[in-house]
């Protein structure tokens, strides 16, 4: 190939890649330069805008070769044309924003027109002024002199200079004839001379002040080069980003003149800062989207008198700060989605009356008067208003666009989910569901709005007939459009039959009627804004059909006669919490029947129908007290005198029923196991407040409480279960009908162990033998109100092992407790009248005993000593009868009289010494005893002739008494023997340490005391008494000593957690100053947890903190405390002894007494008594210099505990003593893991690219920060960075290991989930802020921050971007935004730390997702479009065409 051949070559490659380069490079800038698809909206709704659909609009449609000026600032861009007539004004085609002065734009009512001008050498002449027919104008510049002779000013040539907005100061206050226009040219000398000739035309005077019609419908493009400074036009405005003002977020007031008709679409969407804008009274249009996403916009001032008759589709979409508008009456047309998403917007006035603080007054907007243009409203025009409050269409208003003529849909008020109203003045105006979109029906918009929302018209409107066919509420107007202050619901019951009520503003019932037939009703508890609170006279009166009616909670008053005749009326059901104060005279006499409906098929009836109240039984309860009133009773004349039976309802089924015998309100059924089993009492059928799941809960819950059914138990199977097991007696319920429990309880079997308490709150007396034989009964807690026990109340009741008397209690019968085996001890809850003593019943007088009432057959030792007796004077009758009692030592009593039956029946008697004072032995005062010995003074008198009968055997009986006394004669007479020798009795008592170790044995005398001997001790604990009480001996004794391990805790306080039925839930011990961690927070059936009080905060003293629950659904005082309602407590199991208030479900065989456990933290704190299942924070003492905390051991060993490397952590406590030991090892002298690290860095973390070092440092910016971190678990401490904002000192930071750190991040993340943290992984650790020298921390932090990244801590790394970061403030997480990075690939997060205080890494691990380290570089939140992927490849494949080289071919050296 030759020399020129290689060379052509060449340059045709070059040229080639050089080309292909150009045209890579063109296409980049071509791609980059596509505009995107501009944002839709959310729910996909956004309104294409065509050019077709501009063209129709009555804003001018310009054609592209329309002449464009711009203002001689270049601020505005607009057209200047007709507008089909003669007059021309100026159409706003662009606008050049910048700086604008107090942010406030104002549309100028006249603009003046201005071109680019060029002068005759090509130069620009910036913008000049023309006429009206696009003339440039120019004025005369004269040149003159001066006469010598005459000193005239002469004019010695002209000249013509444009019109220069520069210049305007030499210009514009001339006149427009003063002005000249360039008509033509001429020729002189050779060369073309401009003729300028004056404007006298008006034809080509000056466009100034051209008014300003319209913010128009296109867009301008502006050209380029020696173009620059003139635009055309582009095309049409179909997108936001083309909108003439749009995105303007610097203009913050708009004022549109009054010569402005209309605004074109999308004109000033999305300017965010607008916060408010001005309307002309001129304007006729507002175009699409014209003011849409303008998110700060409050308020639009426009004129209520207008020239505005169209606001088109999305105009002010969006516009979430608005809170209110005003239609002008002349609108025609509001166009769809109008006002979409108005947040803030509470009212709209589409009146024509006069406004009150911006709204009309509602009677006003609905009056007659209200007359306005409007007739055509869009679709979904009023979508998501979430707090708008009220629409009222004006009377005129028909809606002739609507989904069917003359409607709206609901759907225009889709999300207005505060609305309480619309009203429509115009009868005739229906209102679909359905209609627009098939999705959202009547049913959809009624879940939307507040239960108060109510339709408003006058009675006979399509409104009326809507609310009425759709179940709405419906408000009354007048026909002038006052408001009738009467509310209407139609309610459709489950038989489909209708009731209709009205209430009226005062919330009284004023009126209600029933379909025919309608037997069974539930009213409602509001009709549109008014709670039915009154159910007036009479409103229900001579009902034929109601048999059932359930009486909403909102219902505080029935008035006089309001179901008196309601004669079928069988069940009235008062639903929770029942809140009617007052029942008027009469108000249930069902049966005094006025006159009969014409189809009543009950109308010569002559027997009574029962009435049955369902409701809470409660002294307060109004209902109640009216069935229980002795005058409310239901029949008629001579028909038999019935009462209202009372229902307390599920699941407690009480019944309650006024007995007239005796004036009391009487127990009369409680539910049994027995009954419950059956499956055949507590039904639908049976009574009226039972559903299905309450019956069928009832058939399946025995079989599932015994086994037999091995499906879980359901929440209603042990609500019954309870019931009868723990029956309790609200107040309000006086007696117990007789034999109610003596006929139940005997045959009803239970599972072994299994028993029954019953606790009464309000019983006036427990009648003779009320509980005879009911060996179920394990407790009964009497806690208010009884004043009398009678005989025998008790008898029989062998498993009776707790009983509760209230103080009120002034009179026991005999032996009340007779045959209770089991019990030791009676609760008398602090009676002046009564007390139990050692298992000995005394009354009381002033305090001091006084009469021995019973000894209780529980009772251990059978030996009643001196000191047990001194000072009684006197003993029940059959005190001691029926009992173990073998000796009993009055000698220290008063007593004057052995009553009748005071020891009968005692098999184990043996010794008796009576008092000096006795006088008396009554008749069968130790019939059928076995007593063998008797001291009896010379002061006895009278001994019956019957004291010893039955089988008592006399020839046994020895009296010590004194010759000749009426006891020797007594006993020479009936065989008794006698002897002058006294009877002493002795005991041996024997003491035995902890370990076995016999200690001393001691004979002590009857009643007397033991002296304890001295022990060796135990080493590690106190000795603290002993056991059994060694002191008035009755029996043999072997006492045990009893020790208490020493308390690391001894000084702090120890905090009780109690649940409402007086459960101890959870002992904590607390130091001084310090908050107790409130346990798992505790569940009652039927109510909501509120906390706990008093409060747990800043404890000084030991405390018992009590649950405080509110009544599910309740309105009142949360921290108010209620009486627990029947059924509220949990079931006992099989078993069980089923205790008051028990609050969990143990397993078969188990005893319902809470067991509290013990842990004891070694080398920390959480020390305390805990039950099994409680998870009590655990936290390491600091550790010594030198050291660090390394794990916890535990015993036993599988206990869970949270985290054992974790210094604060929680365990959850087992059934079982638990041992838990902080460990601690010494620092090791290397390596990031256990070793001091310090690091600093700066805010341009400029060490991000070196490698880790153990010591990384930086210069912050004004001074220097070091970090130290003396804390295990973090590794790689040399990407450590920090940056100190608010101050230039120099300062260091600490991250280090704190006990009282770690125990509040424990404490704010229980907070945050729950008791178990188990699935929740965290670093705990101090952030301090320290002085340049490391020793003194800094306590005011005002204004400080610091910025702070760190590596990832070892045991967290897997879990990357799911990692989060919080300070601790107060127990609670301040949850902050950190951000993952990696350096030097270490995996880092960093965070802004706004205190100095525990700050914790943390993860959820029940809630992980794919988390990675993410880089931390700023983004702007929304994805990289693909063309730029694309223009960037096609902009490097430019570079590399234009940068390679060719290769060169070297030429051989010659030879």
């Amino acid at each position: 190939m030759t020399k020129g051949t290689r060379k052509t070559n060449r340059r045709l490659k070059k040229t080639v890649r050089k080309t292909l380069g150009t045209l890579f490079l063109i296409s980049a800038i071509v791609v980059a330069a596509i505009p995107t698809e501009g944002l839709q909206a959310a729910d996909g709704t956004e309104k294409e805008v065509t050019e077709s659909y501009l063209q129709q609009m009555s804003i001018p449609y310009l054609d592209s070769k329309e002449e464009i000026y711009t203002t001689g600032d270049g601020k505005y861009q607009f057209a200047y044309v007709t507008d089909g007539g003669s007059d021309k004004g100026a159409v706003i085609l662009g606008y050049n924003g910048g700086y604008l002065e107090g942010n406030n734009l104002v549309i100028p009512d006249g603009l003046d027109a201005y071109k680019k001008y060029s002068y005759s050498d090509g130069t620009n002449g910036g913008y000049v002024a023309v006429g009206k027919e696009n003339d440039f104008l120019f004025y005369a510049v004269n040149q003159t002199t001066t006469d010598p002779e005459t000193g005239a000013e002469i004019v010695i040539s002209t000249s013509y200079q444009p019109c220069r907005y520069e210049d305007r100061a030499q210009w514009e206050n001339l006149s427009s004839e003063e002005l000249y226009y360039h008509k033509s040219d001429t020729v002189s000398g050779g060369d073309l001379v401009p003729v300028y000739e004056k404007t006298t035309d008006s034809n080509k005077q000056r466009i100034k002040g051209a008014e300003v019609w319209y913010i128009g419908n296109q867009y301008l493009q502006e050209g380029t080069g020696k173009d620059a400074g003139t635009w055309k036009i582009a095309g049409p405005i179909t997108s936001s980003d083309k909108g003439i003002f749009a995105g303007n977020g610097n203009i913050h007031t708009l004022t549109i003149g009054k010569s402005v008709k209309g605004v074109g679409v999308y004109a000033f969407y999305g300017c965010t800062g607008m916060s408010s804008i001005s309307l002309g009274n001129g304007l006729n249009i507002i175009g699409d989207y014209a003011f849409a996403n303008c998110l700060t916009m409050t308020s639009v001032n426009l004129d209520r008198i207008s020239n505005l008759t169209t606001i088109s589709d999305f105009a002010f979409a969006n516009c979430q700060s608005m809170e209110k508008f005003t239609v002008p009456i002349n609108v025609t047309t509001i166009g769809n989605n109008v006002f979409e998403d108005c947040y803030s917007m509470t009212g709209i006035n589409m009146s024509n009356a006069e406004e009150n603080d911006g709204f009309s007054v509602e009677e006003e907007m609905a009056s007659t008067n209200n007359a306005t243009a409007l007739n055509n409203f869009g679709k979904n025009v009023f979508k998501g208003c979430a707090n708008l409050r009220s629409v009222t269409f004006p009377r005129t208003f028909s809606n002739a666009s609507g989904p069917a003529s003359g409607s709206i849909d609901v759907s225009e008020f889709r999300g207005c989910e505060n609305l309480k109203y619309v009203t429509a003045a115009n009868p005739s105006l229906k209102i679909t569901g359905g209609e627009v979109d098939t999705s959202y029906t009547f049913d959809s918009f009624k879940e939307d709005v507040p239960a108060e929302f109510y339709l408003e018209s006058v009675d006979s409107s399509q409104f009326h007939t809507c609310a009425t066919n759709n179940y709405m509420a419906f408000s009354y107007l007048n026909s002038d459009g006052t408001k009738q202050n009467l509310y209407e619901l139609t309610v459709q019951e489950t038989s489909g039959k209708k009731a209709v009520y009205r209430v009226n503003s005062s919330n009284q019932l004023v009126y209600c009627e029933f379909d025919s037939g309608l037997e069974t009703v539930t009213m409602p508890d509001t009709v549109g804004p008014y709670q039915i609170t009154v159910i007036g006279s009479g409103i229900f009166r001579n009902n034929c059909y109601l048999r059932r009616i359930t009486i909403p909670s909102s219902i505080t008053t029935i008035e006089d006669s309001a179901f008196k005749g309601c004669h079928n009326l069988k069940d009235v059901i008062f639903k929770e919490p029942v809140n009617i104060t007052s029942i008027g005279t009469d108000a249930f006499k069902t049966q005094e029947v006025e006159y009969h409906k014409a189809d009543c098929v009950n109308k010569n009836a002559t027997d009574v129908q029962q009435l049955y109240f369902t409701g809470p039984i409660s002294d307060d309860s109004a209902p109640f007290n009216y069935a229980m009133d002795p005058n409310s009773y239901i029949n008629r004349g001579s028909q038999e005198r019935t009462y209202i039976t009372y229902y307390s309802g599920w699941p407690q089924n009480l019944e309650v029923k006024y007995n007239p015998d005796t004036d009391k309100n009487e127990l009369v059924d409680y539910p049994t196991f027995k009954e419950i089993q059956s499956g055949s009492k507590y039904t639908t059928g049976n009574y009226a407040y039972m559903t299905l799941e309450y019956q069928e809960a009832a058939k399946t819950a025995v079989d599932k409480y015994l086994g037999t059914n091995s499906e879980p138990m359901t929440d209603y199977e042990r609500e019954i279960i309870n019931a009868a097991l723990q029956i309790e007696l609200p107040y309000g319920i006086e007696t117990i009908q007789e034999d109610l429990f003596t006929a139940t309880e005997p045959s009803e079997a239970l599972p072994s162990n299994t028993t029954k308490t019953l606790t009464a709150y309000g019983l006036l007396e427990i009648g003779k033998e009320t509980f005879k034989d009911c060996t179920n009964l394990s407790g009964v807690y009497l806690k208010d109100r009884t004043t009398k026990i009678d005989d025998y109340a008790f008898k029989g009741c062998t498993n009776l092992t707790g009983v509760a008397v209230p103080a009120t209690t002034t009179a026991m019968g005999k032996r009340p407790f007779t045959g209770c085996e089991k019990l030791t001890t009676v609760d008398f809850q602090g009676s002046p009248y009564f007390t139990c003593d050692n298992s000995i019943i005394y009354s009381l007088e002033n305090g001091k005993k006084k009469d021995i009432i019973e000894f209780l057959e529980g009772r251990a030792s059978g030996v009643v000593a001196p000191t047990e007796v001194e000072g009684v004077t006197g003993i029940a009758e059959e005190a001691f009868a029926g009992t173990k009692v073998s000796s009993v030592d009055l000698r220290t009593s008063f007593v004057t009289d052995i009553p009748e039956g005071a020891f009968m029946d005692t098999p184990k008697l043996f010794a008796v010494y009576l008092p000096d004072t006795c006088k008396s032995i009554s008749k069968d005062s130790f019939t059928n005893s076995s007593i063998a010995y008797m001291e009896v003074p010379e002061s006895v008198s009278y001994l019956d002739n019957d004291a010893f009968g039955g089988t008592t055997d006399k020839s046994a009986l020895q009296f010590y008494c004194v010759d000749g006394s009426n006891a020797y004669i007594y006993a020479t007479k009936n065989g008794i023997m006698t002897t002058s020798k006294p009877l002493e009795l002795f005991y041996t008592v024997t003491f035995w340490d902890w370990n076995s170790t016999l200690l001393d044995t001691q004979t002590v005398a009857a009643g007397g005391d033991a002296v304890p001997p001295e022990v060796k001790g135990r080493e590690g604990y106190t000795l603290t008494g002993w056991v059994p009480d060694y002191h008035g001996v009755q029996a043999d004794l072997q006492v045990t000593a009893q020790y208490e391990a020493d308390d690391p805790d001894a000084s702090k306080y120890t905090v009780r957690f109690i649940d409402y039925d007086d459960t101890v839930l959870y002992v904590q011990k607390v130091a001084s100053g310090e908050d107790a961690i409130a346990p798992q927070s505790p569940t009652r059936s039927g109510y909501t947890f509120t906390g706990w009080r008093p409060a747990i905060t800043g404890i000084t003293k030991d405390t018992d903190t009590y649950a405080q629950y509110a009544i599910t659904g309740s309105q009142d005082d949360p921290n108010a405390t209620a009486t627990p309602a029947p059924g509220t407590t949990a079931t006992p199991a099989p078993g069980t002894t089923a205790a008051p208030g028990t609050t969990a479900t143990p397993a078969p065989g188990t005893n319902t007494t809470t067991k509290l456990y013990t842990l004891t933290v070694k080398n920390g704190s959480g020390s305390g008594s805990y039950v099994a299942g409680s998870q009590p924070i655990i936290v390491a003492n600091d550790p010594a210099k030198n050291q660090q905390f390394s794990s916890w051991s535990i015993d036993p060993a599988n206990t869970k505990i949270a985290s054992k490397v974790l210094s604060a952590t929680v365990i959850t406590m087992p059934e079982a003593n638990v041992t838990v030991t902080a460990n601690y090892t010494a620092k090791s002298g290397s390596g990031n893991k256990t070793n001091t690290s310090t690091g600093s860095g700066n805010s341009t973390n400029s060490n991000s690219n070196r490698r880790p070092s153990s010591t990384t440092t930086g210069t912050v910016s004004g001074g220097r920060t070091t970090v130290v971190i003396d804390k295990n678990g973090l590794s790689n401490t040399g990407v450590v960075s920090a940056t100190v904002n608010g101050s230039s000192d120099n300062f260091v930071i600490k991250i280090t290991e704190s006990a009282a750190a770690s125990e509040e991040v424990v404490k704010a993340l229980m907070a945050e989930y729950g008791s178990d943290i188990s699935a929740i992984k965290y670093f705990p650790m101090d952030i301090s802020l320290y002085d340049s020298t490391g020793n003194t921390k800094i306590t005011d932090t005002t204004g400080l921050s610091i910025s702070i990244t760190l590596p990832l801590p070892d045991s967290l790394i897997t879990y990357a971007g799911n990692n989060k970061v919080a300070g601790v403030v107060n127990s609670k997480l301040d949850k902050l935004s950190p951000k993952f990075s990696t350096i030097s690939g270490v995996s880092c997060v960093t965070f802004t730390a706004e205190h100095f205080s525990p700050y914790v890494i943390y993860v959820d691990t029940n809630n992980l997702t794919a988390g990675t380290i993410a880089d931390s570089t700023p983004k702007t939140g929304d994805g990289i479009h693909p063309k730029w992927f694309l223009s960037m490849g096609l902009a490097c494949i430019s570079v590399v065409l234009f940068m390679k080289k060719d290769k060169k071919t070297l030429r051989k050296a010659r030879a």
